[in-house]
């Protein structure tokens, strides 16, 4: 109820501002427009009569149609013309005579603007006597305002100091609202940053070759420095997954999702490995297995070689298949 009394209040209050500027500057109180649509009468009524810059302006749309009638009054925003919308209500409807009545009072603040108007309004009028039930529209003629002049007379050739402007601190809202999207932007460009991290990461790792990758995962790994930590196990676990991947990128073989007897049945009947090298890779994915599976914890010089027979695998296996493909 309170937001409806305050702008109820600031528009009488500039009603009354005005008939009494009005009055004093000999003008006349309102201006007033009639029109009619079959059993419709709209009436407009604008105070002061003519546009000053030095109030607001006041202007009651006021509608009377017969009671089986139901009439809207459609919003101002985009009907006005170097005018600003500061407010507007509309009365409760009025009954008298057979007659419904509605109202509009809307508040209009001027803008530098050459013209001062209230474009047409496209009103709507809906009759439920009938059956079915009737709507029609009818457009409302223009009104366009006079403007008065700031200045009384001429212009002076007086040029006046300006009044400096004062900082109005924004509220801590609006403070918030864009420290919270200069934080949404930062995240967002990080997010960028790091996808085009990782899509050239990507881009540099599809142009390595097999062994390159291999050897590149291998150094990672050594750099880790897990047998330091006390972790043989997880080191055992990424170096023979090393391996399995080196195997799968060179000779398209599943190895990484394969368990060490269904690899070693794969590769025993592929004429790419010859007996040695399965040999040699039972060997290695076997102490390996003992590693990760049953708390088996080799000493340094295990480790060592481990990674040694790794190495060695894949740069034997490598210079193979170049020599097999080059042939």
């Amino acid at each position: 109820m309170s937001r409806l009394v305050l702008p109820v209040l600031l528009i009488l209050t500039t009603a009354m501002d005005s008939i009494v500027h009005a009055q004093s500057a000999g003008e006349p109180d309102a201006r007033v427009e009639n029109m009619s649509h079959g059993q419709v009468e709209f009436k407009v009524t604008v105070s002061p009569a003519k546009v000053r810059f030095d109030r607001d302006t006041l202007v009651v749309f006021r509608v009377s149609a017969a009671s089986e009638l139901t009439v809207e009054i459609p919003p101002l925003d985009d009907r006005l013309e170097g005018f600003v919308l500061s407010g507007s209500f509309d009365t409760e409807p009025g009954e008298r005579r057979g007659k419904t009545t509605w109202e509009r009072h809307a508040r209009l603040s001027p803008t530098v603007s050459s013209t001062y108007r209230i474009a047409p309004m496209a009103i709507k009028v809906t009759d439920r006597s009938r059956n079915p039930i009737a709507v029609e529209w009818f457009a409302t003629r223009p009104v366009t305002l006079e403007a008065v002049s700031p200045v009384d007379g001429a212009a002076g050739n007086e040029i006046k100091p300006v009044i400096e402007p004062v900082w109005i601190h924004p509220p801590f809202r609006t403070v918030a609202l864009w420290f919270l999207a200069g934080l949404a932007v930062v995240a967002l460009v990080a997010a960028a940053l790091w996808g085009l991290k990782q899509l050239h990461r990507e881009v540099v790792l599809r142009r390595m070759s097999p062994r390159e990758r291999a050897m590149r995962e291998l150094e990672r790994l050594l750099r880790m420095d897990l047998v330091k930590q006390d972790k043989i196990k997880e080191f055992y676990l990424e170096l023979t997954m090393i391996v399995r991947r080196y195997i799968e990128r060179r000779h398209d073989i599943r190895a990484p999702e394969q368990t060490t007897e269904e690899f070693l049945v794969a590769v025993r009947d592929d004429s790419r490995f010859s007996d040695t090298v399965v040999d040699k890779l039972r060997t290695f994915l076997e102490a390996a297995d003992l590693v990760k599976f049953a708390a088996h914890r080799p000493d340094n010089e295990a480790v060592s070689a481990a990674t040694t027979t790794a190495t060695r695998y894949i740069d034997t296996d490598d210079a193979a298949a170049g020599d097999m493909n080059e042939g």
